[in-house]
């Protein structure tokens, strides 16, 4: 649930929403952390995954969850 609010402050920052003073965006940042949230949403959400995974499921939705945010920051902070 968490996960589907964050790919919605997304959408809503590529509306211009939160957009910081001065700063014009840019919509490769706003696709970068849609489809960090939007994979990770496809990976929570995935019908029998975790069963399919079995004990590689938890550590690599924490991965993405870890890793993500990070990867689309460091993207923000080379495109903005």
């Amino acid at each position: 649930m968490l996960t589907a609010f964050r790919v919605g402050l997304a959408v809503m920052g590529g509306l211009g929403g939160f957009r910081a003073p001065g700063h014009g965006g840019s919509w490769s940042v706003v696709l970068v952390g849609l489809a960090d949230g939007l994979i990770l949403l496809a990976y929570l959400t995935w019908p029998g995954l975790s069963r399919r995974l079995g004990r590689l499921y938890l550590p690599l939705g924490l991965a993405f969850a870890i890793i993500g945010p990070q990867l689309a920051q460091h993207f923000q902070v080379l495109w903005v």
